[in-house]
């Protein structure tokens, strides 16, 4: 064999086994593409999962505040406050269609700050299907059958006034399951919650559904100080939860709703106060209307609401945005009403009334009262949607608070204040 013949041979041997290894080989090709497509049965925003029948929306804020506040006590005092504070809200909503009706779950982050702090919580997880609701909430039935404050106040700061998204409502978390039958605008809703919070601004911890999370722990009676004067035992666990029913009508006039709810770890103030015996377990009632006034005033709402718990100091009828130092009113009421001024400004006001504190004539310092005025603009320029610039005046009176405001303001001093809040906003 000569070296040509052995070349030759050499060539083919490696043709042929290049053409083995060529079939052999793992051919990849690109699946066909799957393009997001919008779902707009729930409304705008949402979009199908690839590979699904299921809809998603993501949703949210992010806002930046600066309120300035300055109080004026009786006794001459003057104190100023100021804060800073900011807040983000990521809303997940996710939907279905079952033969059942739609399968929702709701999911939202919220993180926010103070000027020395800032965090994260889980705010709503919440799955629905056929009318029951079960999971977590950071806004609870008391609150969102009657829309908060009826009207656009989110603008507004964390410690002054009344915000729809910051509270003075008494919404807290808990964990709630309810049911609601809806139908032609009417709807009926019953429910049990767990609040797992302590009572707004009372300094002690509150006796939970399902165990309980005890102001003096492991079982043994919390020793429970209102402001200063009174001591009264109070439980630190229980398997009670507060029970909750409601209606709502929605119309071309705008909606109507009212609210019951027993708490089941209310203190009974006039019992405690004659005898030293807590009776646990109160009711609490809210009455709301809301008015459509677009047909006259463009953008036109007007909104009022009455809240009431009588001698219980319950975890609903509170004010735990003033941050002024009321603890537990007897009633609030309040009127506000919001209106286009032009194509991109917005008109906003309330008026609040806190009265008839059971806390106050315990603490021996009196009835209190508080009476809080808003009046805002909103200003949503064309050129930068779910963008806002947000400026609201703020003043108001308090007196015979029982808990001190700072080391110059004492229970029992009456004061004024006024100030402002300013905030920018973009929403998505």
């Amino acid at each position: 064999m000569n070296i040509k013949s052995l070349l030759l041979g050499s060539a083919a041997a490696m043709v042929a086994v290049s053409g083995a290894q060529a079939a052999d080989a793992v051919v990849v090709e690109a699946e066909p593409v799957e393009y997001v497509r919008v779902c707009d049965a729930y409304g705008s925003g949402f979009f199908f999962i690839p590979g699904t029948e299921t809809c998603i929306r993501f949703g949210g804020f992010v806002r930046s505040s600066y309120e300035k506040t300055t109080l004026d006590a009786e006794d001459g005092t003057e104190t100023d406050r100021a804060f800073w504070g900011n807040r983000a809200r990521l809303n997940i909503d996710v939907r279905s269609e079952t033969d059942w009706g739609t399968l929702r779950a709701l999911y939202r982050l919220e993180g926010g700050d103070s000027n020395t702090d800032a965090d994260v919580d889980m705010d709503v997880a919440l799955i629905s299907l056929a009318g029951f609701r079960a999971g977590f909430t950071g806004a609870n039935y008391w609150s969102t059958n009657h829309g908060f404050a009826g009207v656009n106040l989110s603008g507004l700061g964390t410690t002054v006034g009344a915000a729809q998204d910051d509270g003075y409502y008494g919404f807290n978390d808990g964990v709630i399951l309810d049911y609601t039958f809806a139908a032609d605008g009417f709807s009926v809703t019953v429910g049990v919650e767990d609040p797992r919070i302590d009572y707004a601004g009372l300094g002690f911890v509150g006796s939970t559904f399902g165990g309980g999370v005890g102001g003096a722990g492991g079982g043994a009676a919390a020793v429970l100080a209102i402001g200063g004067g009174v001591l009264l035992p109070q439980a630190s666990s229980d398997t009670r939860g507060n029970f909750y029913a409601g209606v709502n009508y929605s119309g071309d006039f705008g909606s109507v709703a009212f609210t019951a709810v027993h708490d089941s770890t209310a203190i009974d103030s006039i019992a405690a106060a004659t005898n030293g015996v807590l009776d646990q377990g109160g009711w609490a009632y809210k009455a709301s209307l809301s008015l459509d006034l677009s047909e006259f005033v463009p953008g036109g709402i007007l909104y009022g609401s009455y809240a009431y718990d009588g001698d219980y100091i319950t975890n609903y009828v509170h004010t735990n945005g003033f941050g002024f130092g009321l603890d537990d009113p007897e009633s609030i009421w309040q009127v506000s009403f919001q209106a286009n001024l032009t194509d991109e400004l917005e008109f906003v006001a309330q008026y609040s009334d806190a009265t008839g504190s059971d806390l106050g004539t315990i603490a021996g310092t009196g009835e209190e009262s508080a009476r809080v005025g808003t009046i805002g603009l909103n200003w949503f320029p064309a050129a930068a949607p779910q963008f806002s610039l947000r400026g609201t005046y703020v003043f108001g009176e308090v007196e015979n608070p029982v808990g001190a405001i700072n080391a110059n303001l004492g229970a029992g001093n009456d004061y004024d204040f006024d100030g402002f809040t300013l905030s920018v906003r973009r929403d998505f």
